[in-house]
């Protein structure tokens, strides 16, 4: 897939093929190109590789991903390497490969392995091992005989050193393999048998801290104590927080939504976080901005 860039709207738009990045407000201005292209240092644009030798009179870079031509001091094109493909690593002299079951290696001494490919386990020499009958856990991208390493994309490693999905507000932990299945809640919630509720029993005792989202901390002053209650904010505000003052005006949005005057607004579509709805800061997956 395409990456993509953020047009005059701040929104984000698909770079155009081959271009797997590309200059803001401009989809077919190339600045790096998907595998099996290289990128043309020139005029921004990507060639096939298999179209290199006879337009521009040098060879492709043996097991490299990413590569791009330039042109030197005496106007000779020349041919570099950006990235190579994984199992290799980029050095003076190429794309040099790294040894079995490693992933990616350390480029300055290639027999060092940084990470191993899935199924194989990082020993205390930075080899890449292939334990007979034993793999890495579920989402483990590359471990070692005691936890796990890295996590496939889309997982994050928990303080267990396990791969899980991140967890959804209001989890603080939850299942590995359901982010909505709460293990134990963030402060202002309460685990219940329908999982994370708002917790606003501190407002009985007219003592609260912390209070869930939707709610504000509200002061119950009395001449001889201070006391805190958790208000909640006007539904249709959809607000995280709201002012004290005013529960219909909100102070901050949830992620995926924006402070659109007094309330918060969803963001636009492909878009993950905004600050307006024409103004993104991060784009939702299957866009990414520039």
């Amino acid at each position: 897939m395409a990456d993509a860039y953020l047009d005059q709207d701040q929104t984000c738009q698909p770079c155009t093929s081959p271009c797997s990045s590309c200059a803001n407000m401009n989809a077919t201005m190339c600045t790096s190109c998907i595998q099996g292209y290289v990128y043309i240092a020139s005029d921004n644009t990507c060639e096939a590789e298999g179209d290199i030798n006879n337009l521009f009179n040098v060879s492709p870079v043996d097991n490299c991903a990413n590569s791009e031509i330039t042109t030197d001091n005496q106007g000779a094109n020349v041919m570099t390497c950006t990235l190579c493909l994984q199992g290799y690593t980029l050095t003076a002299g190429g794309c040099a490969p790294c040894p079995e079951g490693c992933q990616f290696c350390d480029p300055s001494s290639v027999i060092t392995c940084l990470t191993c490919a899935p199924g194989f386990m990082l020993d205390s020499n930075n080899v890449c091992a292939s334990v007979s009958g034993t793999t890495c856990p579920w989402g483990c991208n590359s471990c070692t005989e005691l936890a796990c390493f890295s996590c496939i994309q889309g997982l994050i490693l928990n303080q267990n050193f396990q791969c899980q999905y991140p967890c959804m507000t209001p989890c603080a932990t939850c299942q590995n393999n359901n982010p909505f299945s709460c293990i134990t809640c963030l402060a202002g919630y309460v685990m219940t048998s329908n999982g994370c509720q708002p917790d606003t029993s501190c407002s009985g005792d007219e003592d609260c801290l912390i209070c869930p989202l939707g709610t504000i901390i509200n002061p119950n002053n009395t001449e001889f104590q201070i006391n805190q209650v958790c208000t909640s904010c006007t539904s249709s505000s959809n607000c995280a927080r709201c002012m004290s003052s005013n529960t219909a005006v909100c102070t901050s949005c949830s992620y995926g939504m924006y402070l659109n005057g007094t309330i918060c607004s969803s963001c636009s579509t492909g878009c993950a976080a905004c600050l307006t709805l024409s103004q993104c800061q991060k784009c939702a997956k299957g866009y990414v901005a520039q």
